[in-house]
């Protein structure tokens, strides 16, 4: 269900004086609002954040506590922006479970290049992290990451599956076949982008322990993962 545009106002009108910005701030953010976003663009919240910060000339961690301010406001004053799960299914009356048809069996595939597993692997590792840090967080890394596969010029296919995978609307499996020397760039890309959405030092952080998660896979035995910074 798309959202009301009052009700998306007034939540981030709420969202905004909850971090005790001064009237003609919170004021100038939502006539940013209302003539770059509002009509044309209404769920690009990442955007507003990130160019609302730079009007602001806030730091990494006051954008960061903007965002979550605007996130918390907008989750319980304009629900409709976080789907709700679907409805459990009936129990039959006589508590019997209904019966499910058979699951195909799925064809053997053959293994996976080890770079590309450890590739993946790590890659995961990156998006978990980003994902333990917030949907604000998410929206930023999503943004950030076609930015920086742009600068790294990596190939459309894998810019395509990368931006699926981050929106996480898909896995990284078109990749399997790619050279394993573009996946150093790729990890680049992701890295980079993690900076962005959650700060350089945490996202070090996650990346000295992919590595070293990684490290501990069979097929590092042939593709190391420190091949991939």
């Amino acid at each position: 269900m798309a959202a009301d545009p009052a009700r998306r106002r007034e939540a981030l009108r709420i969202g905004l004086q909850g971090l005790k910005l001064p009237e003609s701030q919170v004021l100038a953010a939502l006539n940013l609002w209302d003539q770059d976003y509002a009509v044309t663009q209404p769920a690009a919240l990442a955007e507003y954040v990130k160019d609302l910060s730079q009007r602001l000339a806030y730091s990494i961690e006051e954008r960061h506590q903007l965002r979550v301010a605007l996130y918390v406001a907008i989750a319980r004053h304009d629900g409709r922006m976080i789907p709700s799960a679907p409805p459990p299914m009936p129990a039959p009356r006589n508590g019997t479970p209904p019966a499910t048809a058979a699951a195909p069996v799925a064809a053997a595939r053959p293994p996976s290049p080890p770079a590309y597993t450890v590739f993946a692997f790590m890659a995961g590792e990156m998006l978990k992290a980003v994902n333990r840090d917030g949907l604000g967080s998410v929206d930023d890394f999503t943004l950030a990451l076609e930015q920086h596969c742009s600068a790294q010029r990596l190939p459309v296919d894998m810019v395509v599956a990368l931006n699926r995978w981050s929106r996480q609307v898909a896995g990284l499996e078109t990749l399997s076949t790619h050279p394993a020397g573009g996946f150093g760039a790729a990890m680049h890309a992701i890295y980079a982008a993690a900076a962005e959405a959650i700060g350089p030092t945490e996202a070090d952080r996650q990346l000295a322990r992919a590595v070293n998660s990684a490290e501990t896979l069979p097929e590092a035995q042939a593709f190391s993962p420190r091949r991939l910074l």
